[in-house]
């Protein structure tokens, strides 16, 4: 028994040293947050015996990380494609890690893992798996439930997908939804005064929390035959969808909640459409910049290694007065010219030739 109780210790000594060196390491690297894909606060727990191992440790935070970041980048048609990489392929595209909060108490293990994957290589791995990468940002947008059953509509408190939706959190956490509140009476004002529901435009409502996205689910149960349409509209972005539920039972909770986690997987598989970068198409474009603003160059420049459409770019042609980038995206020319409208860079087209404001 003494024996057993000093190898475990000796265990826990080397654990907590081989630990907070890594740590030391990883902590010391600097992270180029252009170049990486972040999984942060990602909490990791295990029991202290024999068996422990940092490296099982370490390999667990890696793939959990990995498959979280696949809900964020992925839709879930193509994540399931990807169920059994093998974790020595995982490793190559991690870029950098951070152990953090580590906690040794009653014989069990508690820390918190950062892990960051390199985005290239991440963009190459799915591209030779034949995946496209999307990277969509978190997007707020007004979620509005309306179930209709026997010619009644039902709304807010006496709604079930209303009282469950928000409590009901998705992996990717993509989509921020509001539920509104503050406006009831006017909602209901707007939704009597529409004889078709399906042409109802929230979007008024939606500006008041500061948004102009929204999702309006019109929810048709007839018996046990559930119809969950939405009309959807993402930035600048417009998509009706249609989901159908059978032996759909509201008034059950865990049928509710099953069919809450359904229909989130599925509005963030249109998010992460919408911003899915197709890397087998290479587009090219000449910008023109002038070339007296050393600044403003190089804002320029950093910026094109913000934007994940943008495949390559080089100077094509440079003297006193212009510089001119021959840029390789993999976009339509309107959203990459929107792109860099959001960075502050206007692009005009004066006689044919693309200019940089």
């Amino acid at each position: 028994m003494f024996i057993s109780f000093s190898n475990i210790a000796k265990k826990i000594f080397n654990i907590i040293f081989t630990l907070t060196f890594l740590f030391f390491i990883s902590s010391d690297r600097s992270l180029a947050s252009n170049h990486i894909l972040a999984v942060e606060e990602l909490k990791i727990s295990r029991e202290i015996d024999l068996e422990f191992s940092r490296i099982k440790i370490i390999d667990e935070a890696f793939k959990k990380a990995f498959y979280i970041l696949l809900s964020q980048t992925l839709n879930s048609t193509d994540i399931k494609k990807l169920k059994n990489v093998n974790m020595r392929e995982i490793k190559t595209l991690v870029e950098n890690f951070k152990i953090k909060n580590e906690i040794f108490r009653e014989n069990k293990y508690y820390a918190n893992f950062d892990v960051y994957f390199n985005k290239k290589k991440i963009k190459f791995f799915l591209e030779k798996k034949n995946l496209f990468y999307s990277n969509p940002k978190q997007i707020s947008v007004l979620f509005l439930p309306i179930i209709i059953e026997k010619g009644n509509l039902h709304l807010f408190n006496d709604n079930i997908f209303y009282k469950y939706w928000i409590s009901n959190k998705d992996q990717s956490g993509l989509i921020n939804y509001i539920m509104p509140l503050e406006d009831i009476d006017e909602t209901l004002k707007l939704i009597g005064s529409q004889e078709n529901l399906e042409n109802l435009d929230i979007i008024e409502i939606a500006k008041k929390y500061n948004t102009e996205n929204y999702i309006l689910s019109l929810i048709y149960i007839e018996n046990k035959k559930l119809n969950f349409f939405s009309k959807i509209k993402f930035q600048e972005y417009k998509k009706n969808s249609n989901l159908i539920f059978y032996k759909a039972d509201i008034k059950d909770a865990d049928s509710i909640v099953t069919m809450i986690k359904k229909v989130k997987v599925h509005l963030n598989d249109i998010w992460k459409d919408f911003n899915k970068i197709n890397t087998s198409i290479k587009l090219s474009l000449n910008l023109i910049l002038n070339s007296n603003h050393a600044n403003k160059i190089s804002k320029f420049e950093n910026i094109l290694t913000k934007i994940d459409d943008i495949n390559s770019y080089s100077i094509k042609k440079f003297d006193l007065n212009k510089t001119v980038y021959e840029i390789i995206y993999n976009t339509n020319p309107n959203k990459l010219i929107k792109q860099f409208s959001i960075y502050g860079f206007e692009i005009v087209n004066v006689e044919g030739l693309w200019i940089i404001q």
